[in-house]
């Protein structure tokens, strides 16, 4: 069977470091260069993070690179879906990152769950950690994916559970989803940060797509610390992912016609594709 075509989707803001190591896990993958692209969208950072981005990936591998102004207002949704606006029109399946470390089977392990009929939304474990792990312990979701107390390589994952540092899903399913009425992918009426994807994974488990949790999808996210946060990135993470989360998760009840997020349905065992193509 043909490989998919992949868009990989990073959205970076004044944070170099950290990009070179992903950008640098990308370039080692086990899938062919002619069939995935690279598409990177700077959020106004003040440094040469997109600049960094042109030269961490071998040359044969397509990337493009988009620098919003500086200074700009941009929601998580807002970027999702500028990053989809410059996706090649042919890819078959988009693939969300952000600042994590990936095994160099990344890509095929996303890759396999997308070569069927069948809609899917792809996540894994995001193992965070003092020193870098693949391990799902390693995962604040890992206990209630194994719920039914059944250890198995997928789940069926309630769609709180997707998040957009790691999480893939096909072309079918965009398409479906505009059918469903929403003029972009991702709503952009929801402010600041959390429950972007949420929003979205809501949607799709809606009109058929299965949300699934892959423990071969992981990747490893380095612990952010708050003197980082603050005095380089000029973020106050903590205080802006608790303002985001409360303000979206009404947005999300109010417009979905719910008195309140249902509880996850997690852990349920599911087969696992094989993953030669």
């Amino acid at each position: 069977m043909q490989f998919p075509k992949l868009s990989v989707l990073l959205p970076t803001y004044r944070q170099p470091e950290t990009l070179v190591l992903t950008l640098r896990d990308l370039g080692v993958q086990d899938y062919p260069t002619d069939a995935w692209e690279l598409i990177v969208v700077d959020d106004g950072s003040r440094d040469n993070s997109a600049e960094i981005a042109l030269m961490a990936l071998p040359e044969d591998i397509p990337i493009t690179v988009k620098r919003l102004p500086v200074g700009g207002t941009y929601s998580h949704a807002m970027l999702f879906n500028e990053l989809l606006r410059l996706t090649n029109p042919k890819s078959d399946v988009f693939i969300h990152l952000e600042d994590v470390r990936l095994r160099p089977d990344f890509l095929l392990q996303h890759a396999k769950w997308h070569r069927t009929e069948a809609t899917f939304l792809v996540t894994g474990p995001i193992c965070e950690a003092h020193v870098e792990t693949f391990e799902p312990s390693a995962c604040s979701r890992w206990k209630l994916m194994q719920m039914s107390g059944v250890h198995s390589q997928a789940y069926r994952c309630c769609f709180q559970a997707v998040f957009a540092k790691n999480m893939s899903y096909s072309r079918v399913l965009l398409d479906n989803l505009k059918k469903s009425g929403d003029p972009e992918p991702f709503d952009a009426s929801m402010s600041g940060w959390g429950y972007h994807e949420t929003e979205f994974a809501f949607r799709a488990e809606r009109i058929g797509a299965t949300c699934v949790y892959d423990v071969n999808c992981a990747v490893y996210h380095p612990t952010h610390s708050t003197r980082d946060e603050l005095e380089y990135r000029g973020v106050d993470r903590s205080r802006l992912k608790s303002e985001g989360t409360a303000r979206n998760v009404e947005y999300l009840c109010r417009k979905h016609g719910l008195s309140r997020l249902p509880e996850w349905r997690v852990g349920e065992p599911l087969e696992t594709p094989p993953i030669e193509f």
